[in-house]
């Protein structure tokens, strides 16, 4: 193949860019081998086989349609599926990822400073010392500070974990998200 030809068809490609890679591939190959034809039968010279492939853009346009209107790339179920998925997706990730990481981080905070904190009051009733801003109050009960470190530890653990939880959540949420639109993409 000459370079003409060779040109002509990286013109194609360049207009060709909205396809699917794989159809676009498929329509590169096609040509080549169409041009390939009439070169070896010695049929049409380059500029015969130039003037009957016509002009590049044209010829992309009429594979676009072709794609569009015979292809798999349009269907009202596409559209409602891709119009529904971002949809849902940009209002649930408005409050969903936001407000999960901000609740997962402030539990896993809390489960980590909560038995720091109890420790801290049990230190300071061994020192004889009195620690007034770490407490532990449930329903304006306050436990002695041998039972609020033993509590401060398992409501630190309980939090820890949660908050823990909540943000694998985050994660296979965003997660789901991805694999969906990439199967959303792979259709369209």
């Amino acid at each position: 193949m000459d370079r003409e030809l060779d040109q002509y068809l990286t013109t194609i490609e360049k207009y060709l860019k909205n396809m699917p890679v794989s159809e676009r591939i498929d329509v590169i190959k096609e040509l080549k081998s169409y041009i390939d034809e009439l070169q070896i039968n010695n049929v049409l010279s380059t500029d015969k086989i130039l003037e009957r492939l016509g002009p590049p853009k044209e010829l992309a346009a009429g594979y676009l349609v072709e794609q569009i209107t015979m292809g798999k790339s349009f269907s009202l179920k596409k559209l409602l599926m891709t119009f529904s998925f971002y949809s849902l997706v940009s209002l649930s990730g408005m409050f969903v990822i936001p407000c999960g990481t901000v609740l997962a981080g402030g539990l896993i905070l809390t489960g980590i400073i909560g038995p720091i904190a109890g420790l801290i009051k049990l230190i300071g009733f061994y020192l004889g010392f009195d620690v007034p801003f770490f407490f532990m109050s449930v329903n304006g009960y306050e436990p002695h500070p041998l039972l609020a470190f033993p509590l401060s530890i398992a409501l630190g653990t309980l939090l820890l974990l949660s908050g823990r939880a909540i943000w694998r959540l985050i994660i296979r949420y965003i997660h789901k998200v991805s694999n969906t639109k990439r199967t959303l993409n792979s259709m369209v």
